[in-house]
């Protein structure tokens, strides 16, 4: 089955960088309208599934966090084709931190290892609507990357949080089925107030996956050709 990368240029292959002002913007606002437009107006396969992937490991670097990454996947296994691509943080062979497009052979065992204390995978299948959605923050933050325009200056971290948190928004605009954290910074996000920031990402998606259990999918729920992608996770999680 050949592999069609996301976006005008492969996700894999784009060089992360860094750089930028800085920006708290959120994601879009709640519009139902929109949502229903989209549904009925995008020209899409019904054969065609879409999965968003949420994984992160901690204690891997210094700082006592890890990489994260937001993964995409599309499968049209009629077509014999597959989309996938991720943006997140990284190390690289040479220990460097990165940001933006996530190479396969960093985000495969990411998304494959077995769950245990230091790492967390959440699966979710998505509508075309909320896809397109989730597919355009990060493609958005994949050109900052590439471009080095990213919005905190000298802060890849703080790019990477954001980043999570726009994306995960907009999966929720679109799809009210997920109950999302909210990452704000105010008082109540005991997430960002009471732990160090490098252990955020791991901790919001270890949270979202609490919150969204019933919604994970299952090795024997995903498309045969998503998991030959993919190395099956321990015990069908």
């Amino acid at each position: 089955m050949p592999i069609l990368w996301l976006g005008a240029a492969p996700f894999g292959a784009a060089p992360a960088q860094h750089h930028e002002h800085h920006d708290h913007a959120g994601a879009a606002v709640d519009l139902p309208d929109e949502c229903a437009a989209a549904a009925h107006g995008r020209d899409a396969s019904p054969n065609v599934r879409h999965f968003m992937i949420l994984a992160a490991r901690r204690g891997v670097f210094y700082d006592g966090g890890g990489p994260s990454a937001v993964v995409l996947i599309a499968v049209d296994e009629t077509a014999g084709e597959t989309l996938t691509g991720a943006v997140g943080l990284y190390a690289d062979e040479a220990g460097g931190f990165r940001f933006g497009a996530v190479p396969r052979a960093v985000y495969d065992p990411l998304v494959g290892a077995p769950e245990d204390g230091d790492s967390v995978m959440l699966r979710l299948e998505l509508s075309p609507a909320q896809y397109d959605d989730v597919l355009g923050v990060l493609s958005t933050w994949e050109r900052r990357a590439r471009e080095g325009a990213l919005l905190y200056r000298g802060d890849l971290l703080m790019n990477q949080i954001l980043m999570l948190k726009q994306a995960t928004e907009a999966a929720a605009r679109c799809g009210r089925e997920i109950d999302l954290y909210a990452l704000d910074w105010g008082i109540e996000d005991r997430i960002s107030e009471d732990n160090p920031r490098s252990l955020v990402p791991f901790l919001f998606f270890a949270e979202l996956k609490a919150r969204n259990e019933r919604l994970h999918v299952l090795d024997e729920r995903m498309p045969r050709a998503a998991l030959s992608l993919l190395v099956s996770s321990s015990g069908g999680q």
